[in-house]
């Protein structure tokens, strides 16, 4: 309850992708899932920076100097199988 992570999903983007489908996100992107299961592929780093919704250490400044505030709909970040 006193976690500000929790009106995450009001902030941004609720993209629902059925079985099959895709979406790619640039670094810097803040996201998450609710629910369901998902595959991240990135580069192996130990860099994390958490924004929410997790009992682990959040480094606010670090997070806001790292995240791109940038809108795009949503539309635009849904993939096309090859």
């Amino acid at each position: 309850p006193e976690d500000s992570g929790l009106f995450s999903p009001l902030l941004l983007n609720v993209v629902k992708l059925n079985p099959g489908e895709a979406m790619f996100l640039f670094a810097e992107t803040p996201h998450a899932y609710l629910q369901g299961v998902a595959l991240e592929v990135m580069a192996n780093s130990d860099n994390v920076l958490r924004a929410g919704l997790t009992p682990k250490y959040i480094d606010i400044p670090e997070l806001v100097a790292n995240v791109k505030f940038e809108a795009k709909p949503a539309n635009q970040l849904l993939t096309q199988p090859v």
